[in-house]
């Protein structure tokens, strides 16, 4: 690298008028070789501006294509496990709903009868448990054999176990106990919904007959979504669980949304040679919703490096990457520009990597803008 020196500079200047330091410079100055002279008045035409480099956080993108996928266990199929009639539908299409919400009820004999078996078993029971305890004491008495005391713990056993067996029918179609411990029967049960989230579907009218395990009902939580991307089988190696990645939606503008990596597929898509990966992400927005395509960055292997704005490098991502900077204090009207090699890496967000091949002089200021009009400057120079 060369030393730049402006003493031979600010001579000349001395001497000149300030109404024609541009045209005394192109015509009688000279700069050294390998350096641009520059006067204020064109650092202002080329919009130039200085500044020195920075630590960013930049990492090696892989773009991507996508889309938002429901997450498996906040996507709800509601139905019910016995058949019957639709008494009555308590939800709309759109209704935010809680998990243990009633959204509909409905009524068949055989929901009737189920009632009738828990209660006339709960009464047994309560039976049963008073002979077991009246066959223990006339054991102890020696007025009865073991054998009766084993026959009555058996027959208690096998009315607990079914007791508990319908109580837990009577708890999965949402019958209260209560009542039925009072000795009465509800002609109806109801179906809850299963998650918090939000009613998409609703397949039944009432009035209709339902068979078990039919679709009445789709909810679905689209504040947790997933985004699915696929990626190309030679990027796979560069992702780990947990890697940021930043997307947009096609149909929302160009909003930025972040997610984070939580799991990488095992297998190869023969027809695209592609794998799934599958990101985390938090909605917050009532539009954004599952089944939007997006486009997608992972950035992986993220670093925190020294970095310039992007347009601070002539011949990005090339053996002959350069960039300008001067050492000419502010206050003078002429600039003397010096290129320095150096190598890029990773760049984000308008932001590039840089790899210094030697060191920059402590009070050097780097041109962050305006590049390349140092440089077609530099070329006119040399003609």
């Amino acid at each position: 690298m060369r030393t730049i020196t402006g003493i031979f500079i600010c001579l000349f200047l001395a001497g000149c008028h300030s109404n024609t330091v541009t045209e005394e410079t192109s015509d009688t100055v000279m700069p050294e070789s390998g350096m641009v002279v520059l006067t204020k008045e064109q650092i202002e035409i080329g919009n130039i501006t200085f500044g020195t480099l920075t630590r960013e956080v930049l990492s090696k993108d892989i773009k991507a294509k996508g889309k938002l996928i429901l997450r498996w266990q906040k996507n709800a199929s509601v139905g019910t496990m016995i058949g019957g009639t639709v008494e009555s539908i308590l939800v709309n299409v759109g209704d935010n709903v809680f998990r243990g919400k009633l959204l509909a009820a409905i009524t068949s004999p055989e929901i009737i009868e189920m009632q009738q078996k828990y209660i006339s078993t709960r009464s047994l029971l309560a039976y049963q448990k008073s002979e077991f305890e009246r066959q223990e004491m006339l054991n102890k008495d020696k007025i009865n054999a073991d054998k009766r005391v084993e026959e009555a713990r058996k027959d208690l056993t096998d009315l607990e176990a079914r007791y508990q067996s319908l109580k837990m029918q009577m708890e999965m179609f949402n019958i209260p106990l209560e009542a039925l411990d009072a000795g009465t029967i509800q002609p109806v049960a109801g179906v809850v919904s299963p998650i918090a989230g939000t009613v998409e579907e609703m397949a039944i009218t009432i009035g209709q007959y339902v068979e078990p395990n039919k679709l009445m009902f789709r909810i679905i939580d689209k504040d947790n979504l997933l985004l699915e991307i696929r990626v190309f089988e030679k990027d796979v190696p560069y992702i780990s669980v947990g890697q940021r990645v930043t997307f947009s939606l096609a149909n929302l503008g160009a909003e930025v949304y972040e997610a984070r990596v939580t799991s990488i597929g095992k297998t190869v898509e023969e027809d695209a040679r592609t794998v799934k990966v599958i990101a985390s992400f938090n909605n917050t927005s009532k539009h954004i919703l599952p089944g939007m395509f997006a486009s997608a960055e992972i950035h992986t292997d993220e670093q925190k490096v020294d970095a310039l704005p992007e347009e601070a490098v002539v011949g990005e991502g090339t053996d002959d990457a350069y960039i300008y900077y001067t050492l000419s204090p502010s206050s003078d009207s002429v600039y003397a520009f010096a290129q320095m090699r150096v190598s890029t890496g990773f760049s984000e967000d308008g932001f590039i990597q840089i790899i210094l091949k030697e060191p920059i002089p402590p009070d050097a200021r780097v041109v962050i803008s305006g590049s390349y009009f140092v440089k077609s400057e530099e070329l006119k120079q040399g003609e």
